[in-house]
């Protein structure tokens, strides 16, 4: 499954660069309306629904993410750090699957909107706001496939190493303050990993009113 998924980010991730170098260049791109039209409707008809029900009905989404938003305290010593720690194993199945599930989604939105990027590129070569809507939309799958995504999981697996270190060393200063920084920058990320999609989202508005 993990070999899989790889290989899958790393071929969407190609595509999804070279998508966006193509764009710069509209006639490398094949003119055929048959073929463009078709493929720009089912681009944009999965980006539209997997990304409409992430942003406001998935587990980070506005309806059910705010409701079930809560942040865990930092430990302040070893029997919160063994407390906390405990707690995240217990959770390590459910973050293990929606790990998956987000490569799959990221994954797959990265194609469809290099998809949707050529294809606007080609057919509406002369329409501007379109022509940023779908780079735009482009920008912001890749950024969270190739980046966000790697940098909040990485995040992750550092915070539960700095518990065990505050387990064995419990007076050990700099892994509290590691800890905070760590906790700071996966909000930020977090946050920026969130707002990315909504950009995403908000991109592919324009088509609705085109």
């Amino acid at each position: 499954m993990g070999c899989t998924i790889s290989n899958l980010r790393c071929v969407t991730n190609i595509a999804g660069l070279s998508s966006l170098i193509i764009s710069l260049f509209p006639k490398l791109i094949i003119k055929n309306p048959q073929i463009l039209r078709p493929l720009l409707n089912v681009s944009w008809g999965y980006l539209f629904g997997s990304t409409f029900w992430l942003c406001f009905f998935s587990e980070i989404g506005v309806l059910r993410g705010f409701k079930d938003m809560k942040s865990l305290p930092l430990p302040d010593n070893a029997e919160d750090a063994k407390r906390l720690l405990e707690e995240h194993k217990k959770l390590e199945s459910d973050f293990n699957r929606r790990s998956i599930d987000f490569q799959y989604f990221f994954s797959l939105s990265t194609l469809f909107s290099g998809i949707l990027l050529l294809s606007t590129v080609r057919l509406a070569t002369h329409n501007i706001q379109l022509r940023i809507s779908s780079s735009v939309v482009a920008i912001s799958c890749l950024l969270n496939s190739l980046y966000f995504y790697n940098k909040i999981y990485k995040l992750k697996q550092k915070k539960e190493n700095l518990y065990n270190e505050l387990i064995e060393n419990p007076q050990n200063d700099t892994t509290i303050a590691a800890l905070k920084k760590n906790k700071k920058e996966f909000h930020i990320y977090h946050g920026l990993s969130i707002l990315s999609l909504y950009l995403s989202f908000f991109g592919l508005t324009p088509y609705i009113f085109t």
